[in-house]
């Protein structure tokens, strides 16, 4: 027997509105205000692993297994319409399934009756289960995020091989200036070993990049125990043509072994370019001196690197200092990258890197490891 739409009429408003939305699977509830009862639907309750026996039909009852992240937001949303600020109540948040996880769900509802002081005495709305829909989002939010890290490295790859290689390129450079103006056979000697030493370093570095293509470096992955000291005299005799000219002292602190766990490229960029910034960058009026050092502090090792050149106005260029194509000095030969990479490769492994600086007087770059990095 087929009933007609006319011989069959629901006996109450919550069967009617639950027949409305019973074919999106949406979940109703009934809540009202003036005594705290609340009606949830088979499908609300299911949405949540329960049976009827097992609910209290309250609104608290809700209410309790809502993620405590969210609860303000739930509360704060819901109170936005009871006041009309909002026409319709909306949220999306998390509860509690009886298993103990945690579903995403989208609640919607409104006001449907108030009492003769106009207060709201009934508001009804939906629950619809959301969970995959918000893994899908979760999920693409994690690709767009790798794919943003990805560029990242690229683009920092990109300006690896740029800065560094225009280092090795002028100390290429001055190495044969030296060379040609050698008068003694002696001097010509110690001018090609430069040059050689400024070729195997330049292969060596190549090497380093190539396996930063090859490989999808992480935080955590793909990192070596390093000998730091042995890293600073590698870069100090690539240095030693500028050195030499401008007449620089080197005080060198750091004793060997003094281990971290780091990228080799990155370690290697990072002490070329503090040490070729601070000859660079010093003052015209006297001779470089540069002292290297490290310290602890809370299991950290930390790395300063200390000079007497040019200084830096920071109350001026403090908050720019690590940007991008930032320039300070004027100098010719600065193309404000140095710094952006060097920043960026101690935080890409958890380190951070800090400055103490007067003009006139020098800089103090102090380079922070990450505890998980120190060996």
């Amino acid at each position: 027997m087929i009933l007609t739409q006319k011989e069959y009429q629901p006996t109450s408003k919550e069967e009617r509105f639950e027949l409305a939305v019973k074919g999106a699977m949406d979940g109703v509830w009934d809540w009202n205000a003036i005594t705290g009862q609340t009606y949830y639907s088979d499908q609300s309750l299911r949405m949540l692993g329960y049976q009827a026996d097992e609910v209290s039909f309250t609104s608290c009852w809700w209410d309790e297994k809502v993620h405590p992240e969210d609860k303000h937001r739930y509360f704060d949303e819901m109170q936005r319409h009871l006041v009309g600020e909002n026409d319709n109540y909306r949220l999306e948040y998390r509860i509690q399934h009886k298993a103990g996880h945690y579903i995403w769900v989208l609640d919607r509802g409104q006001v449907v009756e108030r009492n003769p002081q106009f207060k709201p005495s009934r508001i009804t709305g939906t629950h619809t289960d959301i969970s995959q829909r918000k893994e899908e989002e979760l999920a693409l939010r994690s690709y767009i995020d790798i794919i943003a890290e990805q560029n990242k490295r690229l683009q920092n790859f990109a300006h690896i091989v740029s800065h560094n290689l225009r280092n090795y390129t002028g100390n290429l450079g001055m190495s044969i200036d030296l060379y040609q103006q050698a008068e003694l056979p002696s001097e010509q000697e110690e001018a090609m070993q430069l040059i050689q030493q400024i070729s195997r370093s330049l292969s060596e570095t190549i090497e380093d990049l190539q396996k930063i293509v090859a490989v999808q470096v992480s935080s955590q992955k793909q990192t070596e125990e390093l000998d730091l000291a042995i890293f600073i005299e590698q870069n100090l005799q690539l240095l030693r043509g500028e050195i030499l000219a401008k007449e620089a002292t080197i005080v060198n602190h750091v004793d060997s072994p003094t281990w971290v766990k780091h990228l080799p490229a990155y370690l290697d960029s990072i002490v070329l370019n503090l040490l070729s910034n601070a000859l660079k960058y010093s003052d015209p009026h006297r001779k470089p001196v540069i002292t290297l050092f490290t310290s602890r502090k809370e299991g950290q090792l930390r790395l300063h690197i200390e000079d007497n050149g040019e200084g830096i106005d920071l109350e001026r260029y403090g908050a720019h200092l690590f940007g991008l194509y930032q320039k300070f000095h004027g100098n010719k030969d600065a193309n404000g990258v140095g710094l952006f990479i060097t920043k960026n490769q101690i935080e890409t492994l958890g380190g951070s890197i800090s400055v103490v600086s007067e003009v006139g007087k020098g800089s103090i770059f102090t380079v922070t490891f990450a505890s998980n990095s120190e060996v």
